[in-house]
């Protein structure tokens, strides 16, 4: 993805791109107007997710947007169970084979930790985020911006 975004962008002196994983950046407070996380919460414990999410905001400068897109956790279990099935057909459509696609679901939970949707926005609000927001869902994904 950064080499897309560096295609897009002139090299002018005031566009920095930054890949690290967001809980161990070191950059000084309020250094960022855009931070993006992209599918990479979900490897993390709670803890863990707190502190990446704190960070990113701590980094933001005032106004600064964050936007993320993870996997999420439906509300309850017959929901998980919906939307695992879902996503495994949607898979073998695709042309994946069904030990593939079984061994893929078996990461939920065990290897990837999504949240709910109303977790996620908690999250944003609870490390000071003012607004947050829900900005797509589809299937067991969902994308977020917060504005600092």
């Amino acid at each position: 993805m950064l080499a897309k975004a560096r295609e897009k962008f002139v090299d002018n002196g005031q566009v920095a791109f930054v890949e690290s994983d967001s809980q161990h950046l070191h950059f000084v407070d309020n250094a960022f107007d855009v931070i993006t996380a992209i599918q990479c919460h979900h490897y993390l414990n709670e803890d863990e997710r707190k502190r990446a999410v704190c960070n990113c905001f701590r980094m933001l400068k005032p106004s600064g947007v964050f936007i993320i897109f993870e996997n999420i956790k439906p509300l309850s279990e017959t929901g998980t169970w919906i939307g695992l099935k879902r996503w495994g057909k949607y898979q073998r459509d695709c042309g994946k084979t069904t030990k593939e696609v079984e061994q893929h679901i078996a990461r939920f939970g065990e290897k990837y930790f999504p949240i709910s949707i109303l977790d996620h926005l908690k999250l944003l609000r609870t490390v000071g985020f003012p607004c947050a927001e829900i900005l797509w869902a589809s299937y067991m994904q969902a994308g977020f911006y917060a504005i600092k």
